[in-house]
């Protein structure tokens, strides 16, 4: 009965560790950015690329192993604005760390609901998950000046200005001043201008 029972874990197993493995996050580590391809192949038709520290979601495994400069590894599917193809071996399952310490896929203290999403290309997005409720915009981060209107319980170890400005559909903007508090590589705060804040911490899930 025990032996039944280990061959039957022997063909389950590997099924059960390929389903949880897709769908994940994973970010681009390539210095170059990295090419979106059609099918999984170098020789496939190029769809574009993604910057250096992009969020992608990888949902497929080709079955067929490449290599390209010397490196071996599989293709992937991802959706980032569109499905494509992508080289396994410039992913990885943590962002990097010399990124702006502002990129990234982020939830808010206001409930798991609401994200930010900042992106390697200077745009970003604000909403609420899985609805259309939200804005984009771009961003630019520089170097903080001077001391805070007000200091916070945490040590922290650096402090940028944060400029947002939105794209509304009626050509409309405006601009949001924040000052950035970095605590680490996963969780910052933002001090508005009004005195109020609210953390953010890096989102690894899909959702």
């Amino acid at each position: 009965m025990k032996l039944y029972f280990f061959i039957i874990l022997l063909f389950i197993c590997p099924i059960l560790v390929f389903s949880q493995e897709f769908p994940s996050v994973r970010y681009i580590i390539s210095k170059d950015g990295l090419n979106k391809k059609e099918y999984p192949s170098n020789e496939s038709k190029n769809l574009g690329s993604l910057f250096y520290g992009s969020r992608v979601i990888i949902y497929e495994k080709s079955n067929n192993i490449d290599t390209i400069n010397g490196i071996k590894d599989y293709w992937y599917k991802c959706s980032y604005g569109g499905s494509f193809w992508v080289f396994g071996a410039y992913l990885s399952k943590e962002i990097p760390e010399d990124t702006e310490p502002v990129v990234g896929y982020w939830n808010t203290d206001s409930g798991e609901k609401y994200y930010w999403n900042f992106k390697p290309d200077n745009t970003v997005s604000f909403g609420t998950k899985e609805t259309d409720v939200g804005w984009i915009g771009t961003w630019t981060l520089s170097e903080y000046i001077g001391e805070p209107p007000f200091r916070l319980s945490f040590a922290e170890k650096k402090i940028y200005n944060l400029l947002i400005v939105n794209k509304f559909t009626k050509g409309e903007s405006q601009a949001i001043k924040i000052i950035l508090h970095i605590i680490n590589r996963n969780r910052i705060y933002f001090q508005y201008e009004n005195g109020n804040g609210e953390f953010l911490d890096l989102n690894n899930n899909i959702y």
